[in-house]
């Protein structure tokens, strides 16, 4: 290169037609512009310490498959719930009357709510240490740390533990089960609508797809089934 050449162009930083100032790094296995501070890549969603450090590239479960698990938790306890409560029926311990005000007691509904919030917990008991929930095992999805490492099961106990209890906690707080201050029972009731809508929200809004509980306890939600993606060796042709 002679003394007055100029230098070549940065490759960090803008190509030609980038609309914003956000991209400034490249990806190794797509070898396209990705954004700045993000765990994956912008364009290939590939997990960019996997493909710094040499290892077979994990993909970013998309976003719909992240709300689609958290809601599929939800109606797993919900779908459980009902068999409980058919099966306490058909066995006598629970009674129906369709002629009263109440055809159903509280409590039963509560009982039943409460089992298989049980049989969702111990579901997750044996999934956790490799980093699912009863949903995720499901649909193939899988909790790491920001880090690229396994998820620990105490991090996933911390994670969904909270999350998973406090949609439940407004109706287990009735009679008969738990008489709680009223405005306890109110902030509950909020929380668990108002959580929810956070997380779904944050999951569409973040570039690596975190709901609020993944910020809170540095996870990331990977796809552990093939997702089409072709391999660093195919770009790189």
């Amino acid at each position: 290169m002679g003394r007055f050449d100029p230098l070549p162009p940065d490759p960090y930083g803008p190509r030609p037609g980038d609309s914003g100032g956000h991209y400034g790094a490249i990806c190794s296995a797509c070898r396209e512009q990705t954004r700045l501070g993000t765990k994956f890549c912008t364009n290939c969603n590939g997990l960019r310490d996997d493909v710094e450090q040499g290892h077979t590239i994990r993909y970013a479960a998309s976003r719909w498959m992240r709300f689609l698990t958290r809601v599929a938790d939800s109606l797993i306890v919900a779908g459980v719930g009902l068999i409980v409560f058919l099966a306490l029926v058909a066995a006598g311990m629970i009674e129906v009357d369709l002629d009263a005000d109440i055809p159903i007691a509280t409590s039963d509904l509560n009982a039943a709510v409460l089992i298989a919030t049980a049989i969702w917990f111990l579901w997750f008991a044996a999934v956790a240490p490799r980093g699912l929930t009863p949903a995720k095992q499901l649909l193939g999805l899988r909790v790491i740390r920001t880090d690229g490492a396994d998820a620990s099961t105490g991090q996933m106990w911390q994670r969904e533990g909270f999350f998973q209890l406090l949609p439940v906690l407004s109706s287990l707080l009735a009679e008969p089960l738990m008489t709680p201050p009223d405005a306890v029972s109110q902030v509950l009731s909020t929380l668990s609508f108002i959580v929810p809508l956070a997380d779904a929200i944050l999951i569409f809004s973040s570039p690596d797809r975190q709901t609020l509980h993944d910020r809170l306890f540095g996870t990331l939600v990977i796809n552990v089934r093939a997702v089409g993606q072709p391999s660093a060796e195919l770009r790189a042709l």
